[in-house]
């Protein structure tokens, strides 16, 4: 049933990717966030009421649809704002939030447990996994109380974004008359410096299709998102395979997350200071290559190794996928 979940979240998810980040940049990103994330939390305040499995399937399409324009209008907003010199770290501390909510999110849901059973709702309750086409409501994958105090607070992050969020310097309510102005002074200069032209061009269209580098950056970027999301969905299974109960699972999340963090970090000042990232993506990458290693050859048996290859995971995803 897990697995069905997520491949129903990535259908719309990944049709929807390329129009979704084409009406960002048509429109305003400080209209569009909001009203991303004001359908993704109504959509999970109301899977947390729902009764049968195509609500649940349902949800799931609606979540993917919802989310896909994201991450392209927060990189947006960032353009505007930061010069290319600027932006990487800018960019870091965004895939942070991945960590962070990972590790609060654990956090998040062993607190809402405690409410299991409040009004008649589950606070967090796994189902037991089922692959084949005919389901039953029993094999829902049932979070109740999380899908709904989530819904809530990101309903309200929704409508905060819809008041103070800025399109351009010009128009941001937290920088002063002078800030302003020196923003749009960098503005000018860095677009004199790089002549951005973005007519449609025919030849470079085809430069890009013959460029070598396009396939090969292209491919480690594949492979870079399989092993991320891969890791980010199906972190509490690995977890709870170890032989850990579900409670145990949530708690040793945080940790994990938590580390990968403050490594990613660090290492987003340290690559900032001397401009370059591939010295840190090659290490980050035999670091995933070492966690694998220990996942694939250590016995069942010796959970805390393979616990503890997590925290080779975690922060070579990271730093490989900068």
């Amino acid at each position: 049933m897990y697995i069905d979940a997520v491949l129903f979240f990535y259908v719309t998810y990944v049709v929807f990717e390329m129009p979704g980040s084409l009406l960002v940049k048509k429109t305003k990103p400080s209209m569009l966030l909001p009203l991303y994330m004001l359908g993704w939390s109504n959509t999970c305040l109301g899977t947390g009421f729902m009764q049968t499995v195509p609500q649940f399937y349902a949800s799931r399409l609606l979540i993917g649809f919802f989310e896909c324009g994201m991450a392209p209008a927060l990189a947006m907003t960032l353009t505007t704002f930061y010069t290319p010199k600027e932006q990487g770290r800018r960019f870091y501390y965004l895939y942070l939030s991945v960590g962070l909510a990972g590790a609060f999110g654990g956090l998040f849901a062993y607190g809402l447990l405690q409410l299991d059973g409040r009004a008649g709702l589950e606070g967090w309750r796994y189902a037991r996994m089922h692959f084949g086409p005919i389901l039953t409501l029993s094999d829902c994958l049932q979070y109740r109380w999380l899908f709904i105090v989530e819904g809530i607070i990101t309903i309200a992050i929704a409508i905060a974004l819809w008041l103070i969020m800025p399109d351009s310097p010009a128009n941001a309510k937290f920088l002063t008359a002078e800030e302003k102005e020196l923003m749009v002074l960098r503005m000018r200069k860095h677009a004199a410096y790089t002549a951005l032209n973005e007519r449609f061009d025919k030849s470079e269209v085809w430069k890009c299709f013959t460029d070598p580098k396009i396939y090969m950056s292209g491919l480690i970027q594949f492979f870079g998102d399989v092993i991320s999301l891969g890791s980010s969905t199906f972190l509490p299974i690995i977890i709870k395979s170890f032989g850990f109960a579900t409670i145990e699972t949530q708690l040793l999340l945080i940790p994990v997350y938590t580390w990968g963090t403050a490594i990613n970090i660090g290492i987003s000042f340290w690559s900032d200071k001397i401009q370059s990232r591939a010295n840190f993506m090659i290490p980050g990458a035999v670091s995933c290559i070492i966690a694998y290693a220990l996942l694939i050859s250590v016995p069942q048996a010796k959970r805390g190794v393979l616990y503890f290859s997590l925290f080779f995971l975690n922060p070579g995803i990271y730093v490989s996928r900068r």
